[in-house]
């Protein structure tokens, strides 16, 4: 419907869906790639957004809620928080950081025996 053509086998077109932060979040982005969403938000989908909240003129940033520089994106796993600085200089931007934390969870926990006398 797109006019996208089959991307059905693809990783590509990357497409977000965006609102205003339904939480304590500035913007709430949901992150397609490119049949299904994305469990949580990629890293280069997250500073894109964060670049758009900070562009007038972009249809992130109408529904960016600005709080100062880190820009927190709720997604449906939770958040993924953008330490983002724009310059505006009479409509010419640039960015001079993008910066964030990856988090993971771990997947198990246990314990390993092993025989110090094994060669």
């Amino acid at each position: 419907m797109m006019g996208l053509g089959d991307v059905s086998e693809k990783v590509i077109p990357k497409m977000g869906i965006l609102s205003a932060p339904a939480g304590k979040g500035n913007i709430t982005s949901r992150y397609f790639v490119p049949d299904k969403c994305h469990a949580s938000h990629a890293v280069t989908g997250s500073v894109c957004v964060s670049a758009a909240c900070n562009i007038e003129g972009m249809v992130a940033h109408p529904l960016y809620k600005d709080t100062g520089s880190v820009v927190t994106i709720e997604h449906p796993s939770g958040f993924i928080s953008v330490d983002m600085v724009c310059e505006n200089v009479d409509g010419d931007y640039k960015f001079t950081r993008a910066a964030l934390v990856r988090t993971a969870k771990p997947l198990m926990m246990g314990e390993v025996y092993y025989d110090e006398t094994a060669e």
